[in-house]
């Protein structure tokens, strides 16, 4: 895959999808505050996981520009 092609995709769909996951965790909280604390952690290791992969491209960016 084309480097200049990876590194602006592969860190802008986490952020869309940390966007999404913020948004939806919210409403759904909103719609029912009695479970705030599992959607809570939910919804952070869901971020977390979406962070992840954008590291990775990151990473995966750098070795390549390397080589």
């Amino acid at each position: 895959m084309n480097i200049e092609l990876l590194l602006p995709l592969g860190l802008a769909i986490p952020a869309i999808a940390v966007g999404i996951i913020g948004a939806k965790g919210v409403e759904a909280i909103g719609r029912q505050p009695e479970a705030a604390s599992k959607i809570q952690l939910n919804m952070i290791l869901a971020i977390a996981f979406a962070e992840g992969l954008g590291v990775l491209t990151f990473v995966l960016a750098l070795i390549m520009i390397n080589k």
